[in-house]
């Protein structure tokens, strides 16, 4: 027998709070509504996470109803080949299910969590099939659905298409940027989420405080007005920032107040560097604020 023979896996991720008019097809893994076919596929998260401390909560598997009570969402699904003469990890899967979680959430701002469930083998040599699973993030309170329309699905493919890459072979800089933008969707708590987004607006400029606010307010306005606004909406945020992770507090209404904003300007942040390749964006922000006489009441 060949033992390099390819085994061929499907892996499955849960899109929370997710919802498309029809079947997305990227090429190299589809999104779709999730069916009664998946319930093998998630059954064995199911009874990691809930039979110990539900133990009647096996009789409720096979129900479609209950299962999409506990979080099931739309269900993002690749095929991935491994050698069989090689270790099969989930993790090669994961990271490839990151980068279109990443591109989703880059398209557009909206609450969408992410829960790796399961690789499942669909060919072995020996004949053997089996499912294992692992979480990924997890939201609990989402601030929006994420929604795409059938327009907005052929524009999500391209944009896909174009950004993939890129996010694969970014550098460490925006590569870190990155996780703490997915980290916001994956915890639970404002203020938390918040941090998140600031520190990584942070990795991405690379620089805190007054210059960190400047240098976003430059790089995304598209005016004298909005530049303002902008840099008002990130010195809210940082101080608010600090003064949560000093011990102090900041009330749940002022935190709802500036985040929608501050998760868009992260959003488009990233794209910004993404985009920018090789060039130098810091030092051409900071050459276009030494010009500039924006936010000098500041």
């Amino acid at each position: 027998m060949n033992s390099e023979k390819n085994v061929r896996y499907h892996c499955y991720v849960n899109l929370i709070g997710f919802h498309c008019d029809d079947t997305i097809n990227l090429g190299d893994g589809i999104i779709r509504d999730y069916s009664i076919d998946d319930v093998d596929a998630v059954k064995d998260l199911v009874i990691r996470n809930v039979v110990d401390w539900h133990p009647t909560a096996l009789k409720f598997l096979d129900d479609q109803k209950v299962l999409k009570g506990w979080g099931m969402g739309s269900i993002l699904e690749f095929p991935l080949s491994f050698q069989a003469k090689g270790s099969v990890g989930n993790r090669p899967s994961v990271e490839f299910a990151k980068v279109i979680i990443s591109s989703l959430r880059l398209f557009q701002s909206g609450g969408i969590g992410a829960q790796y469930l399961s690789s499942r083998i669909l060919e072995h040599p020996s004949g053997m099939t089996g499912t294992a699973g692992s979480p990924m993030d997890m939201t609990v309170e989402r601030l929006k659905n994420y929604e795409l329309k059938k327009r907005d699905a052929d524009l999500f493919i391209k944009f896909y298409k174009k950004y993939k890459r890129k996010i694969v072979n970014i550098n460490k800089q925006v590569k870190r940027s990155i996780k703490w933008f997915n980290k916001s969707y994956a915890d639970v708590e404002r203020e938390d989420k918040l941090i998140d987004l600031v520190v990584s607006l942070e990795s991405l400029y690379k620089i805190t405080g007054y210059r960190l606010c400047l240098r976003c307010a430059y790089n995304l306005a598209k005016n004298n007005e909005d530049c303002e606004r902008i840099f008002t909406v990130m010195k809210n945020a940082v101080d608010m920032r600090n003064r949560i992770i000093h011990g102090g507090s900041s009330t749940n209404a002022r935190v709802r107040e500036v985040f929608p904003d501050v998760e868009e300007f992260t959003r488009r942040s990233i794209l910004k560097f993404l985009d920018s390749g090789d060039q130098d964006l810091l030092g051409l922000l900071d050459k276009k604020i030494e010009r500039g006489s924006l936010v000098s009441n500041y």
